[in-house]
């Protein structure tokens, strides 16, 4: 993965936020397992890594609507956006 500086990484974690609000949604939320979305609003990284790896939903979302990538672009986490990815 290529390192990139401080600016253009917020931008793009940011980029990575809108598209998430557009492709995601809180209808049947009831049904989904918030597991993954709750440690990443927790920002708890390897948590997230081993519910990745069981294969744990990743478009899962909150109540509202909020999903693992809106939490990694707020903590603007890089990696973890790419993990989400």
């Amino acid at each position: 993965m290529r390192v990139m500086n401080g600016s253009r990484a917020g931008r793009w974690v940011v980029a990575c936020a809108i598209a998430a609000a557009f492709g995601t949604s809180g209808v049947g939320a009831a049904a989904q397992d918030r597991r993954l979305a709750d440690a990443a609003k927790r920002h708890e990284t390897a948590t997230v890594r081993a519910l990745l790896a069981e294969g744990v939903d990743v478009n899962a979302t909150e109540a509202d609507g909020t999903s693992p990538l809106h939490w990694a672009a707020h903590y603007e986490d890089v990696a973890l956006v790419a993990q989400l990815l």
